[in-house]
């Protein structure tokens, strides 16, 4: 399968490059697929190997409880690209990208305060890179080498969830601070 093929079905996935950006999709709060069940699911792979792209895609399309349409990435500004055309739930990113970092994504994603769900995936287990992911609003990390369909579910379903509580704690600190304002 070619890098550049497009797929529009429940594991579709395109490249944003060159196919078509994947189907407008709003929030984090992702919607019931047709496909019963399972939460449908726009993901963003930003990765510069096809490799660990296509692992991911995989994994993302075995999930149980989500139907993922996965568009890949290979640079930030594919990445940003691929943003304009379209609103994604998750993205995945790689730090290192060539010469670039992956860390500068996670801030324009506005980190963990963003309406998507920035997840590291690396294959660098340094301290150091979990360190500044975190800090520039990454919600996870998975080393590339674990990815499987359930831990990758399991992470993003933990993302999400810390997500909405880290907004319903912003929220309520700021309805207090107002109170007191008054």
């Amino acid at each position: 399968m070619s890098d550049k093929a497009y797929d529009r079905g429940s594991s579709g996935h395109s490249d944003a490059a060159g196919g078509e950006p994947a189907a407008q999709s709003g929030d984090v709060a992702a919607p019931r697929s047709a496909a019963g069940d399972k939460v449908a699911l726009n993901v963003l792979v930003l990765d510069d190997s096809f490799a660990d792209y296509d692992a991911m895609r995989r994994a993302l399309s075995r999930m149980d409880g989500f139907s993922a349409t996965v568009t890949r990435a290979r640079t930030l500004e594919e990445a940003r690209l691929a943003r304009s055309r379209a609103d994604f739930h998750v993205v995945l990113i790689d730090f290192n990208l060539g010469t670039e970092s992956g860390a500068r994504f996670f801030e324009e994603l506005g980190g963990r305060c963003g309406a998507t769900i920035p997840i590291l995936v690396t294959g660098l287990l340094d301290r150091r890179v979990q360190d500044i992911a975190l800090e520039a609003g990454a919600l996870a990390i998975v080393n590339k080498s674990d990815i499987t369909p359930r831990l990758l579910e399991a992470t993003i379903r933990s993302a999400m969830h810390t997500q909405r509580v880290e907004r319903q704690l912003f929220g309520i600190i700021t309805a207090m601070s107002g109170d007191r304002g008054t």
